[in-house]
């Protein structure tokens, strides 16, 4: 309790030591406690970074897999720790020509025969002598251009690596390097990929995507999660574990369900042949 004083004829109270102590000591608690818990974050954070990264879509050459018109691009989540294999969405670290990251289609990798051939309007691709279907490319894709990237692929013209190419008629064969790995667009028509520049280190993948974090993001709100970034990854953090628990418990079953009441928008999983 607090003690009377008396001053120019008033009363008034004064606390005791006892008091002061007590909420100094309630302080330098939540002060501890405050500080652990932003150094637990901050190695959270860390350990969180070093397998998991979010990217947004900038260019169109993932079209229609993946969105990126001005008012309306997809925020996709990547795995760090799972480096794609043939059929998946990849991440590149440091692709040509500029040195950037790009998102592609994991197409073949290191010790596989690839064959494209063009059939006068888009092209056909085989891996190890089996046509691979391509449900996901774009259709209304520029044949004229496509059919550009196809010559580039034919010719090989500034690759860096040029594996001896088998060609027959319009198709041309070649063997992927080991250790390196071949990407395309889905936008075929659009996509500077490895038809331009050749297979590509496999140590510049940087993960694959395993699903969309958020998707049809206006160019505002798209800038204004870049400056809540950590909140995004925070996000992210409660949905990938919601995404892995259902997509191996659920599955089909889930999606079907979610389409069925109208929430199809939530199934919007990527899917990866694991």
């Amino acid at each position: 309790m607090g003690k009377a004083a008396q001053q120019d004829g008033e009363f008034y109270y004064t606390h005791s030591g006892q008091a002061d102590t007590y909420w100094q000591d309630i302080f330098s608690r939540l002060l501890t406690i405050g500080t652990l818990f932003l150094v637990a974050c901050t190695f959270f954070l860390l350990a969180y970074n070093s397998a998991y990264h979010i990217r947004w879509v900038v260019d169109g050459s993932m079209y229609p897999t993946l969105n990126s018109s001005f008012m309306d691009s997809d925020i996709v989540y990547v795995s760090k720790t799972e480096k794609g294999v043939p059929g998946d969405i990849i991440v590149i670290n440091d692709a040509p020509p500029y040195n950037k990251a790009v998102i592609k289609r994991l197409i073949a990798v290191g010790g596989d025969e690839l064959k494209l051939e063009w059939n006068g309007t888009k092209t056909i691709v085989y891996v190890n002598d089996q046509l691979i279907p391509e449900p996901y490319l774009n259709p209304n894709s520029n044949s004229q251009s496509e059919e550009l990237r196809f010559n580039a692929f034919k010719n090989q013209s500034g690759w860096a690596v040029t594996p001896e190419p088998e060609i027959t008629g319009s198709s041309v064969k070649i063997k992927i390097p080991d250790g390196y790995v071949f990407y395309m667009g889905d936008n075929r028509g659009y996509s500077y990929d490895c038809r331009a520049y050749g297979p590509i280190p496999a140590g510049q993948v940087l993960g694959r995507v395993d699903f969309i974090v958020f998707y049809g993001q206006n160019v505002l709100t798209k800038h204004l999660n870049i400056m809540l970034e950590p909140a995004v990854q925070i996000t992210s953090m409660v949905l990938a574990p919601a995404y892995y628990f259902t997509l191996n418990v659920f599955n089909a079953d889930l999606t079907n369900f979610l389409n069925s009441i109208g929430l199809g928008f939530a199934a919007r999983w990527l899917p990866n042949k694991n």
